[in-house]
């Protein structure tokens, strides 16, 4: 099962590195320090991410696919991102959280004060696996608040 982190998200100033652990791989719309944009007129853009994974068709997953500007295998570092809910509206907050591709919400995610790293989903997400990371990767100051633990649904 594969899945669709569709999120606000960005590293710290204070973000490690992490190891991506075997049977999991990371897939980005974006480089790291990019915004990717939720306008339905740019390419990427997180709102066509989403739907077409949510999709899940094949012909969907392969266009998403086409959009990959890096990906991340089992055993390569990458950034220790954090991720947190979209709270902007009702329709934007329904589609917050980490999803399965072609299936629904599997994990509701916290607010930015208690924004999770990436390394916390995977332990709770079936491998094998690709993670969509339909999010930015932009660099802001740190939270107050401690991470926390992701909750399953």
């Amino acid at each position: 099962m594969n899945y669709i982190v569709s999120a606000h998200g960005g590293r710290f100033d204070n973000t490690a590195n992490t190891r991506v652990p075997d049977g999991i791989t990371i897939k980005f719309f974006v480089n790291d320090l990019v915004e990717l944009s939720n306008d339905e007129h740019d390419n990427p853009n997180s709102w066509d991410i989403y739907e077409d994974l949510r999709d899940g068709s094949d012909v969907k997953v392969a266009a998403v696919d086409a959009q990959v500007v890096q990906t991340v295998n089992p055993g390569d570092n990458v950034y220790n991102y954090y991720c947190w809910k979209m709270e902007e509206d009702d329709d934007v907050a329904a589609a917050s959280g980490v999803f399965a591709v072609g299936g629904n919400r599997v994990i509701e995610l916290p607010d930015e004060a208690h924004a999770i790293q990436l390394s916390a989903l995977f332990g709770q997400l079936q491998t094998p696996t690709t993670i969509y990371w339909a999010a930015c990767r932009t660099s802001e100051p740190a939270p107050a608040a401690a991470p926390a633990a992701a909750a399953a649904i």
